[in-house]
């Protein structure tokens, strides 16, 4: 019929992201469907749901929580109609008020579609994972990370009868619940999940998924001081995407920067700074389109000329990435390393003053961050020593040299690599 045509046609343009002209489209659909059928019937509420989804894709996110809200109330108002639309009714709705920073209402939602799930398709349903699973995305972006952790776990136990153990949803599902684990100081657990995942997506010669794992693990790995394993799995994470996506794409540039990161870690200095000089030209002649993986670059190129020798050129860099966003928000670890890096341009310029204040805001914020920083909070320590001792004041050097001696060392011995070998090297930095 009609309505069928019209609904395929803007399916068609809403996976091309062609929002704007699909949106006419599922409305005309919509009201054909209200006419001829009612509003309670599935071909109905399903073009309604639609049309949500669509009108949240374009940001229209009051008139999208209108319309997903009554279909919502019609099914709740019909007892004959059909109660499995409600749970995806719930999702989208959830997710529209979640994207509108209503995460208490969005909670509610995903319980209840969990509910419903429970009662019409019972606990070990295909959909009561899913529902498990954006409860758990909602936790762990708010840090309710033990709750993040539990629903994780319950839906791959589920998703496991489901799908099998070595299915793309179960390795997806391992990758966040290891990012999870990271945030709890549960570095074993993260690195089992991974590795799990990994294996899953090279069974399944998966690129994407491979790029993501590799990409997570990798960081976790040089956080906690073990670089070149890191750097191992960030060079191989480089060649596919430039194998998928071209040499010029903002993801390489991302690639190239994520390797900078390790070579400074390795205090392979000049490495580093031509792995994020390679980004920044990359990146820059993307324009607006690729602000964060512009910012990340000049980040990354900041720390290797601070530590290569050149923290006048560094400076600058790290003022514009911290203006640009540290500025206007609460305190992140992240932001608070940026700040320490550039109070150490400042200390080795000799500009001491200026970058005591910097120092001494920063680094209570570096030391108090989670156990995967441990890498990060050796090195501002070390800073905050030669801070000192180059302003001439050997007790402060000296007070930070007992807090050196007392933190943890680093987990920096080889592992067996999921990474089978070593890549040819195609980055001209390394």
């Amino acid at each position: 019929d009609v309505s069928t045509g019209l609904i395929n046609w803007a399916d068609a343009l809403r996976y091309q992201w062609k929002i704007a002209e699909a949106e006419p489209l599922y409305r005309e659909a919509l009201a054909i469907r209200t006419k001829l059928k009612g509003d309670e019937q599935n071909d109905t509420l399903h073009a309604r749901r639609m049309l949500g989804i669509t009108l949240r894709n374009a940001k229209k996110l009051d008139e999208a929580e209108a319309v997903l809200k009554k279909g919502v109330e019609i099914v709740e108002s019909h007892p004959g109609a059909d109660k499995i639309q409600q749970i995806y009714n719930l999702w989208e709705l959830a997710w529209v008020m979640r994207d509108g920073g209503k995460k208490a209402e969005a909670e509610k939602l995903f319980k209840q579609s969990l509910e419903v799930c429970h009662k019409e398709q019972g606990p070990t349903h295909y959909d009561t994972s899913t529902s498990l699973i954006w409860l758990a995305q909602l936790y762990r972006d708010e840090k309710r990370n033990e709750e993040a952790e539990s629903h994780y776990q319950k839906a791959i136990e589920i998703r496991r009868k489901h799908s099998g153990s070595e299915s793309w949803e179960v390795a997806s599902c391992l990758a966040e619940l290891a990012l999870v684990e990271q945030r709890l100081d549960r570095f074993a657990e993260a690195e089992s999940d991974y590795r799990e995942a990994l294996a899953i997506c090279r069974q399944r010669k998966d690129d994407g998924q491979i790029d993501t794992v590799l990409t997570q693990y990798g960081n976790m790995l040089r956080n906690l001081g073990r670089a070149a394993d890191a750097e191992t799995m960030h060079l191989e994470c480089l060649q596919l995407r430039r194998k998928t996506k071209g040499d010029d794409d903002a993801s390489v540039a991302d690639a190239l920067s994520t390797l900078a990161s390790d070579f400074y870690s390795q205090g392979r200095y000049a490495e580093a700074r031509s792995s994020a000089e390679q980004a920044v030209k990359i990146v820059e002649k993307k324009g607006t389109s690729a602000e964060w993986s512009l910012a990340y670059a000049k980040y990354n190129l900041g720390k290797a000329l601070l530590d290569g020798g050149s923290p006048q050129d560094a400076e600058p860099l790290l003022r514009e990435v911290s203006a640009k966003y540290c500025a206007a928000q609460p305190p992140t670890a992240l932001c608070s390393w940026i700040e320490h890096l550039l109070g150490g341009s400042l200390s080795a310029q000799k500009r001491f003053d200026e970058a005591e204040s910097v120092l001494a805001k920063s680094y209570p914020l570096i030391m108090s961050s989670s156990k995967a920083f441990a890498l990060r909070k050796r090195i501002a320590t070390k800073r905050m020593i030669d801070h000192y001792k180059a302003w001439g004041k050997s007790d402060k050097a000296a007070e930070y040299r007992k807090l050196l001696e007392q933190l943890p060392s680093l987990i920096t011995q080889p592992t067996s690599s999921p990474v089978t070998s070593r890549p040819a090297t195609t980055n001209k930095a390394a």
